[in-house]
């Protein structure tokens, strides 16, 4: 009965996180995890606006795929078709959180090699 208590009590704590769509993507996004990007473009019928959208603290995806430094992720996105390149680079350079740019956060990283390389071997 205890062990059953612990589960609920644990399962209260994570159903709130797994049934907010807009914080899965963004943990998606942080863990490089594709399947579960491309599980809420398909299932839950994500739109480029949506993925691409600012959070309530005023960050996109992109700050936490720079701040990581999630190539995979990055490249997904550039490749996907739904999403325009032009609205990725924009966004790349578009204040967000503590007025930095997504980009910048991967400069002050030193993430070099990964998602920098990738956006300037783009440009």
């Amino acid at each position: 009965i205890a062990r059953t208590q612990e589960f609920v009590d644990a399962l209260s704590n994570i159903l709130p996180i797994k049934l907010d769509l807009e914080k899965q993507l963004f943990i998606h996004a942080a863990r490089d995890n594709l399947n579960g990007l491309t599980d809420l473009m398909v299932t839950h019928e994500f739109t480029p606006e949506h993925i691409l959208q600012l959070n309530q603290q005023k960050q996109s995806i992109l700050t936490a795929i720079c701040t990581v430094n999630c190539e995979k992720t990055l490249r997904f996105l550039y490749s996907n078709p739904q999403i325009p390149n032009d609205k990725i680079r924009e966004r790349l350079v578009t204040l967000e959180y503590r007025n930095k740019y997504p980009l910048e956060f991967a400069l002050e990283a030193n993430h070099h090699i990964g998602v920098v390389r990738y956006i300037f071997d783009r440009d």
